[in-house]
């Protein structure tokens, strides 16, 4: 096997491997980046079939998401404020369109109120499961108990399920907290990592203020972000290597080991910026309750023009019950005047389509675009799916002293986004840099199935003379 030597391997091409590696080499670093896909961009920009990047509509940034404004800036790139859009669309359950503005969606009266008295519960038992975000990483598993359950053994759904008995709310809560790109149903979200996506946005409530949320967009979209960190990357000398899956990695005394099919890489330190599964399975670590991934479905169809925006939509839609259970517009990205709308779908739904023939699983997903937008929307000019693993994210664990962890799974504010992948990247590139210029740090991580202590939650990267400082 080929060997190769660099100051820093970065495993992992998704944003917060970007951005880590981006900032190590900017320090004058040897850097390699390591990507298991034929290309780079990670959950940002997942694989067509076809091998095109597919823009999912991730580029929206809300009010707090500081460092990814910063780093657009950075890039020489743009943000822009959403045009006025129409109305948003809500799909009931026996498939009626329903027209709304605002932050919430239809429901009636009674459960709106039971939504309201439970975000106003999940913020409460935020403030009791922290101070608030931070940039050591996400809320400690089992470090709080909601009476005699611990967070780090119960799922959303059922802690929602012992405080309210309007099953409306309840779906509607989990679609409105986790949504489908979040991975699998939300009732099966582990209550830990709902109360961290809360986290990152400041509050539960934020998640209902639509200005908050969606406050501006970066021009071109995702793939524009990546492409500039490339760009970068390229210019500062690191190295990019696609279609190599990491298989082993080894901790040393003097550095890190990593095998990467048919590659030997030996290095001063590394970052590991995979998603929470395969960062479970190279650090060998086990799963929390609820932790997993569960394939996911995006689907990407363009039109002539916006056709809905004739017809007073936004674009935008939710449905619990639907197929696709997400609509977004993502116009922006087409040129010439073209219309393009990306559905999500994830959990039992994306399971029931992917087990289908491609000609049927493509007439069902443009059926459920059309309980939104309308019947024009089965008749698209172009057609494409993406097909990713969408986890529950973090499975906390401690990394070899010569290793730091990236991902938006694992960041504060942020969490979840763009902007924790970002934050986190950045973090594990400072801890990174510290380790190369032969200083100690350390580095709070987060322990899955045990309780919050000193001696477990801590690692010390980098220490020269076995104490820790």
């Amino acid at each position: 096997m080929p060997a190769t030597s660099h100051d820093a391997v970065v495993i992992g091409a998704g944003l917060a491997g970007l951005v880590a590696a981006r900032e190590v080499a900017r320090g004058g670093h040897r850097v390699a980046v390591l990507e298991a896909r034929p290309v780079v961009g990670g959950l940002a920009c997942p694989l067509t079939p076809e091998g095109r990047a597919l823009h999912l509509g991730g580029d929206w940034l809300a009010a707090d998401h500081t460092q990814v404004r910063a780093l657009t800036r950075q890039l020489g790139l743009h943000t822009v404020r959403p045009e006025p859009a129409g109305d948003d669309v809500y799909v009931d359950h026996t498939g009626h369109p329903v027209r709304f503005t605002g932050d919430l969606f239809p429901v009636d009266p009674s459960t709106e109120a039971q939504l309201l008295t439970l975000i106003a519960r999940l913020d409460a038992l935020l403030a009791t499961a922290t101070q608030g975000p931070t940039e050591q990483g996400p809320i400690e598993q089992g470090s709080v108990e909601q009476g005699s359950v611990e967070l780090s053994t119960i799922t959303l759904g059922a802690w929602l399920e012992t405080q309210s008995d309007d099953a409306a709310a309840r779906h509607a809560l989990t679609l409105l907290i986790a949504g489908p790109r979040a991975g699998g149903s939300g009732e099966r979200l582990p209550l830990a990592k709902a109360l961290r996506l809360g986290a990152g946005a400041g509050s539960f409530s934020n998640l209902l203020d639509r200005s908050y949320r969606a406050q501006r967009r970066i021009q071109g979209g995702v793939p524009a972000l990546v492409r500039a960190l490339v760009a970068e990357l390229a210019a500062l000398g690191a190295t990019i290597i696609t279609d190599h899956e990491v298989i082993g990695i080894q901790d040393h005394n003097n550095g890190v080991v990593v095998l990467a099919g048919d590659l030997v890489m030996h290095a001063r330190a590394a970052v590991l910026a995979t998603p929470g599964a395969a960062r479970a399975a190279l650090l060998a670590q086990p799963r929390g309750v609820g932790q997993g991934e569960e394939q996911a479905l995006a689907i990407r169809a363009s039109y002539p023009t916006a056709f809905w925006r004739q017809e007073g939509l936004s674009g935008q839609g939710m449905s619990p019950d639907q197929a696709l259970a997400e609509l977004q517009d993502v116009s922006f990205t087409e040129t010439d005047g073209r219309g393009a709308l990306v559905g999500f779908a994830s959990g039992d739904a994306a399971r029931r389509l992917l087990a289908l023939p491609a000609a049927q699983r493509r007439r069902a997903a443009l059926a459920s675009l059309a309980s939104y937008v309308g019947s024009r929307a089965a008749e698209p000019l172009g057609y494409l799916e993406a097909v990713w693993s969408a986890g529950y994210g973090g499975v906390d664990v401690l990394a070899p002293s010569h290793f730091s962890l990236a991902g938006a799974d694992l960041a504060g504010p942020g969490h979840g986004h763009l902007e924790g992948a970002v934050r986190s990247g950045s973090r594990a590139a400072h801890q990174v840099s510290a380790l190369l210029r032969g200083e100690q740090f350390l580095a709070q991580q987060f322990l899955a199935n045990k309780p919050s202590s000193t001696a477990d939650s801590r690692v010390l990267l980098g220490a020269t003379d076995g104490r820790e400082s």
